[in-house]
């Protein structure tokens, strides 16, 4: 049986998820690291 957890926390803005994407795409591990620990 699938099971799917509700959304508990909409904290982090579009614009933070659109930076740490590029980031990834970019194969920045430390960009993205920055991103995603300074969004917290």
């Amino acid at each position: 049986m699938a099971t799917t957890a509700a959304v508990l926390n909409e904290s982090a803005p579009s614009a933070e998820y659109a930076r740490l994407e590029e980031r990834v795409i970019a194969r920045d591990q430390k960009g993205a690291s920055d991103v995603l620990y300074s969004s917290s």
